[in-house]
């Protein structure tokens, strides 16, 4: 994993094939915000469907997050968490092939893509011509358990939120 605050370059060669992924999570998970939610498969499908020997994969995403990024590290990908926007829509301009997320923060840099594919799933922003239009991946329904045990993250600041006691 990489400091939020470290800078990667967006430098590469022109033989070298690079996909970028922008995984929205955050407050995002399945429970949450369902019809937005997609699930780690959903991107693993895509990254695999456009891959190269020679791909150099990019994952852009929240430390915060339902599922666990685990699939991702073992293949050898490059996860970076919480990183600075200006990074994430750099690297997302400057690839080869971008998967969205369901996100306007992913659906901006897609339209500046020079990408020669962008994988975009329906929702409330239109596709641009060109784009390919992934297949809706059916939702589980809201009172489901959870396929994977959410990731461990640092509780939430509770001083906000904690009712206080009346003295007896």
């Amino acid at each position: 994993l990489t400091s939020p605050h470290r800078r990667h370059s967006s430098a590469r060669s022109a033989q070298q094939h690079r996909i970028v992924v922008h995984i929205r999570r955050g407050d995002v998970n399945p429970h949450s915000h369902p019809e937005r939610y997609l699930p780690n498969s959903y991107y693993l499908e895509h990254i695999q469907k456009y891959r190269r020997n020679t791909s150099e994969v990019i994952i852009f995403s929240e430390a915060v997050s339902h599922e666990r990024f685990d699939a991702f590290l073992s293949l050898g990908y490059d996860l970076r968490l919480d990183t600075l926007t200006q990074e994430v829509w750099q690297h997302a301009i400057d690839c080869d092939v971008f998967i969205m997320s369901m996100s306007s923060f992913s659906y901006v840099p897609a339209t500046l893509s020079r990408a020669t594919v962008v994988v975009y799933h329906p929702f409330w922003h239109a596709p641009l011509d060109g784009w390919v239009v992934a297949s809706p991946q059916p939702k589980p329904p809201p009172h489901a358990p959870a396929p994977h045990p959410p990731a461990p993250h640092p509780p939430p600041d509770r001083a906000f939120s904690a009712k206080k006691k009346r003295p007896a």
